[in-house]
């Protein structure tokens, strides 16, 4: 049986940077439904991530590229709301995706199977379920190309549940085993010699659970099982990973556990902090994500940062992560919900490889332009999560950080500036967050504030400036920000003529953003890339019979 699905849009809030390093960060939230939470995100071969989301009555799969822009998302109807219920994807070894989560089809919850192309077009689709009740919360590849899911079966209570399938989603084996009280299949690997491990969780309590390793056979017959002892209020197995050294990684809520193949504990790590997914790093380090802390561990378990960043609070709203990845440039890639009023919408944080991002930028000035004394200036910016923010410049002759507003609402995204009556070469810009001092940002450059009538004219705009765009690479659309300098004739000012255009890499003329005669200053325009395929492009501006051109990347 099929499912039906529907494409649907995303509102997005934004906010992104290229650090120093080269990694790229951004922190985004997407309303696609009603209560939506993300629950697993993984990179993609394009450097984009894939992301498994639920919604009040859907599963949902989205694809983001590299910068956080949304790409497209699937959602298959059939979920209500049920706390149990979760979602999983992967990517598979033909670029496509596997995803599952539990569906709730004739009165009874059933384990939802997806398999799709890299665009997420359904390739099949299957249930799995008897009829009790079943939850799927993992799924990962197989060796035969096949599948595996761990999950939960419902008996008098539940029971810790694994299923085995083939490349087609139809099942091979199924295993269920009871350990008296509520019990849950929470993650699985394969070995390469004889099995799957599953990792799951036992109730002793209401608060308490036991963290449990399981050893099936490619037959789905059990052959042996470890119970971990860790004394934690909320010991739950929400990861497990291979290790290059022949180990595995098992994650029990406030614990890391590096085991042999058979289970049997090498080293344990006690953190201390619930942990809701762990990973082992490139520099074989440990990355640990509670709901609202990243911490980062080296390969003996000393601490060697955390960063408390993420919101909470009542003014901001709150923020619930659940699962983290490293990714390729070495930065850390986090999902989750974001909850604000009666709103819940999927959380998305980039970091860099110290789990650092910028909740704020500064778009304009961002270095490079000369301002006119006296005129007025639209300072640009974008954010996430802020309410309002304090606007400071800051002059080279005192050194101090001179305030322009305070308190303005951060949603405006730009202020008008009067320009103050000064000489200026060395100006910067700084956008504080109100309700975080520690979160702001600066221009990245100076800027030059002139006053035409100076006597030496060292101040008139005598500059031809044509700037990188930004965002670059970007999605759908992107500013370009340029400067017109003074032309005197006899004394008397001329309108040069100016134009720019974007080409392709063949030079081929593709559109024409300007045309026209332009009085001397900064000017900033938006391109709007709809149409464009992914590419290099170039845009050239034209004054006269000087140019400037400069190169940038669409990425659709």
């Amino acid at each position: 049986m099929n499912l039906t699905f529907v494409r649907v849009m995303i509102i997005t809030f934004i906010s992104f940077e290229i650090s120093s390093s080269q990694s790229i960060t951004f922190q985004r939230t997407f309303r696609i439904s009603d209560k939506q939470i993300g629950y697993s995100i993984q990179q993609t071969n394009d450097l984009g991530y894939i992301i498994s989301a639920t919604s009040l009555n859907n599963l949902l799969l989205t694809k983001i590229d590299s910068l956080g822009n949304q790409k497209w998302t699937q959602s298959f109807p059939g979920l209500n709301q049920l706390n149990l219920t979760r979602s999983f994807a992967q990517l598979t070894r033909d670029s496509g995706f596997i995803l599952t989560g539990a569906v709730n089809r004739e009165s009874n919850w059933d384990i939802s199977l997806i398999k799709t192309d890299k665009n997420g077009t359904v390739i099949w689709s299957k249930f799995i379920g008897t009829p009790k009740n079943e939850m799927s919360y993992f799924v990962t590849q197989t060796s035969d190309n096949g599948f595996v899911i761990a999950g939960s079966i419902q008996n008098s209570t539940w029971d810790l549940y694994f299923v085995k399938t083939d490349m087609n989603g139809d099942t091979l084996w199924s295993y269920s085993i009871d350990f008296g009280k509520n019990d849950f299949g929470w993650s699985a690997l394969e070995l390469d010699d004889d099995g799957y491990i599953f990792i799951g969780s036992m109730s002793i309590s209401i608060t308490q659970s036991k963290l449990i390793a399981l050893k099936l056979d490619h037959s789905g017959n059990l052959l042996w099982v470890r119970k971990y002892s860790m004394n934690a209020s909320s010991n739950v197995g929400y990861s497990s990973q291979r290790l290059g050294n022949g180990s595995i990684l098992i994650h029990g809520g406030s614990s890391i556990i590096t085991a042999d193949t058979k289970g049997y504990p090498k080293e344990i790590i006690s953190t201390g902090y619930k942990g809701m997914s762990v990973k082992q790093t490139s520099d074989g380090g440990f990355i640990m994500l509670t709901s609202t802390n990243l911490f980062k561990y080296d390969k003996y378990g000393s601490l060697q940062w955390r960063n408390d960043f993420f919101y909470w609070g009542y003014l901001i709203g709150y923020i619930s992560a659940n699962y983290v990845e490293q990714a390729q440039d070495g930065g850390f890639i986090i999902t989750g919900s974001y909850a604000h009023g009666s709103s819940i919408q999927i959380f998305v944080v980039k970091t860099d490889s110290l789990g650092r991002y910028k909740r704020i930028i500064v778009l304009a000035p961002n270095g490079g332009e000369q301002l006119q004394a006296n005129s007025i200036f639209k300072i640009k910016w974008q954010h996430t999560f802020a309410k309002f923010v304090t606007i400071q410049f800051q002059t080279n002759e005192d050194g101090k950080w001179h305030t322009i507003v305070q308190n303005f609402p951060a949603d405006s995204l730009s202020y008008n500036w009067t320009i103050p009556h000064i000489n200026e070469r060395g100006a910067l810009l700084r956008i504080t967050d109100v309700n975080d001092g520690s979160s702001f940002d600066e221009s990245n450059g100076h800027f030059k504030i002139f006053i035409p009538s100076s006597v030496d004219g060292n101040y008139s705009i005598n500059e031809f400036s044509l700037y990188q765009n930004f965002p670059n690479p970007f999605n759908s659309r992107t500013l370009i920000r340029y400067v017109i300098p003074t032309q005197e004739t006899q004394n008397a000012m001329t309108l040069p003529q100016v134009t720019l255009k974007i080409y392709d890499v063949l030079g081929r003329e593709l559109q024409t953003l300007v045309d026209e005669p332009k009085p001397p200053g900064e000017y900033e325009i938006e391109l709007d890339a709809i149409g464009f395929a992914s590419g290099v492009y170039f845009y050239k501006l034209q004054v006269n019979n000087r140019f400037i051109s400069k190169k940038m990347i669409i990425l659709q």
